[in-house]
C-alpha cells in the first residue's frame, strides 16, 4: 500500500503535560506524561496562521484507560493524522484514533469535534476498487472493545477513514447528543457499528444539524460473532441522513435479539429498515421492532433479506440447514410512513428456512412498485402500500401475505 499523503501544511508544537489523571480537557493543548497512556507525539495545536480557525489539535492514536473522561470543548477540533505510518497494525485494520480496550467507565464528551480527515484514505480505497486490488487497511475513528460502562455525549464525529464509532463486546453504553457526518460516497464509513454488545442505547441525537447520522455506509449496523450475541439495543430519536439505513447484519452468527429502533426520521438513505445476512455468516435474529419511523426519499424502505450482498432470482434451490443458516423471526414493523420510494421493499427468506412471524402494523408506503415477498410469511394490519403501478404485494415462491379481514 502507498500510504495516504500526510496532512499538508500543518505545523505543530509540543503540548504541555496534563496535570489531571482522570480527565483530559482538549480545550487546551494538554497530554499526560510519557509513563501513562498518552496522545501519540502529544496533541499538537495548529498555529492560527496555519489552520482555518484556532482550537484545532493534530494527533495520532490515543488510548483511553479505565476511569477516563476525555472532554473536548465546543470550540475544539481533534484532527486525525492522515499519515498511515502513525497507525500501527491492529489485526486486519490499523489502530483506531481513539480506543479503549478491556476497561470500564470511559466517557468522551464536551461538545467538540473529532475529524478523521478521511479524504486521502478514501481516494486510495476508491482507486484500489477500480483497479480490482485488495483494499488497504484503515483506522476507525473511535473504537471501544470489551468496555463496561461507556458514554459518548455531545461529540461530533466526522470524515472517518473507516467506521466512525465501533463498539465490540461492550456492555452498557450510551451514545447521546452525538452527530456523525461524512459524504455519501465515502467508502465504508459506517456511523455506529455495534458488534456482540449488550445494553446499548443511542438516543436523542443533536438536533442542530441537518443530519445526525450521515455517512457512506450503514448509519447504524448491529452485528454479532459466533458465541457472542448482540442484544438489548435501542436506537431512538435520531435523524438519519445519507447512508444505508438502520441495519442488522450481515454477520449475525452469535444472534441478534431484543433490538428496538423507534421514533427516528430517515431522509435520503438508500434503505430504511435493513436486515441482511447470508448462508455463510447467519444466526438467529429475533425480537426486533421498528416503530414510529418516518422516511422521505428512501428508495427501499423495507429491505429484509437472508442473502448478501446480492439476492438471486426467484427459484434459488434449498440447501441443508447449518449453524450459519440465517433464521429471522418475530420482527415487528409498526407506525411507519414512507414517501418517495422506488420500491416498497423486499422481504426475502431462504427456501430452507423462511422468515416467520413478521408483522406490518399501520404501515403506509407510497412507492413506484410494491413489496416483494419470497420465502416469508407476513401478517399485515391497517397497512397500505400504494404503488404507482402494479400490486401492493408481489409474492414469489413461498411468499404469503395475510391482510386483516381477508382470507
Amino acid at each position: 500500500m502507498t500510504p495516504p499523503p500526510s496532512t499538508s501544511g500543518l505545523k505543530s508544537r509540543r503540548a504541555r503535560p496534563n496535570r489531571t489523571s482522570g480527565e483530559r480537557d482538549v480545550s487546551q493543548p494538554q497530554v499526560r506524561d510519557q509513563t501513562e497512556p498518552s496522545f501519540h507525539n502529544a496533541t499538537n495545536p495548529i498555529n492560527s496562521g496555519e489552520a482555518d480557525r484556532p482550537g484545532q489539535y493534530l494527533t495520532g492514536p490515543v488510548t483511553l484507560p479505565s476511569g477516563t473522561t476525555l472532554s473536548i470543548d465546543p470550540d475544539a477540533v481533534l484532527l486525525a493524522s492522515s499519515d498511515a505510518a502513525d497507525y500501527p497494525p491492529d489485526g486486519s485494520h490499523l489502530t483506531p484514533l481513539l480506543s479503549s480496550r478491556g476497561t470500564s467507565n470511559v466517557t468522551i464528551t464536551g461538545g467538540g469535534s473529532i475529524d478523521g480527515q478521511g479524504a486521502p484514505w478514501w481516494a486510495v480505497i476508491k482507486a484500489e476498487k477500480v483497479a480490482g486490488r485488495p483494499l488497504s487497511p484503515r483506522p476507525p475513528l473511535v473504537a471501544l472493545s470489551g468496555v463496561h460502562n461507556a458514554r459518548v455525549d455531545g461529540i461530533t464525529l466526522r470524515n472517518a477513514p473507516n467506521a466512525h464509532l465501533a463498539l465490540q463486546n461492550v456492555d452498557n453504553a450510551t451514545i447521546v447528543h452525538t452527530t456523525i457526518a461524512a459524504p455519501a460516497d465515502s467508502p465504508n464509513t459506517d456511523g455506529i457499528d455495534i458488534k456482540s454488545s449488550q445494553h446499548i442505547t443511542v438516543v436523542d441525537s443533536d438536533s442542530d444539524s441537518d443530519s445526525d447520522i450521515a455517512d457512506g455506509d450503514d448509519n447504524v449496523a448491529i452485528t454479532s460473532g459466533p458465541g457472542a450475541p448482540a442484544s438489548d439495543i435501542t436506537v431512538a430519536g435520531c435523524r438519519i441522513g445519507v447512508g444505508h439505513g438502520l441495519s442488522i447484519g450481515s454477520y449475525t452468527g452469535g444472534g441478534v435479539h431484543n433490538v428496538r429502533f423507534h421514533d427516528n426520521v430517515l431522509t435520503g438513505t438508500t434503505s430504511g429498515i435493513r436486515i441482511k445476512s447470508a448462508r455463510d455468516r447467519g444466526g438467529e435474529v429475533s425480537a426486533i421492532s421498528y416503530v414510529n419511523l418516518a422516511m422521505t426519499g428512501v428508495p427501499t424502505p423495507i429491505l429484509i433479506t437472508a442473502y448478501y450482498p446480492k439476492v438471486p432470482a426467484d427459484g434459488d434451490p434449498a440447501q441443508p440447514v447449518t449453524t450459519t443458516t440465517p433464521y429471522y423471526h418475530d420482527i415487528d414493523i409498526s407506525n411507519v410512513t414512507a414517501t418517495g420510494a422506488d420500491q416498497a421493499g423486499q422481504v426475502v427468506g431462504l427456501p430452507e428456512r423462511p422468515i416467520q412471524d413478521l408483522t406490518l402494523r399501520a404501515v403506509q408506503i407510497a412507492s413506484r412498485t410494491g413489496l416483494i415477498v419470497r420465502n416469508a410469511e407476513i401478517d399485515a394490519t391497517a397497512t397500505t402500500i400504494t404503488p404507482a403501478s402494479g400490486a401492493p404485494y408481489l409474492p414469489q415462491s413461498g411468499g404469503e401475505v395475510h391482510e386483516e379481514g381477508q382470507s
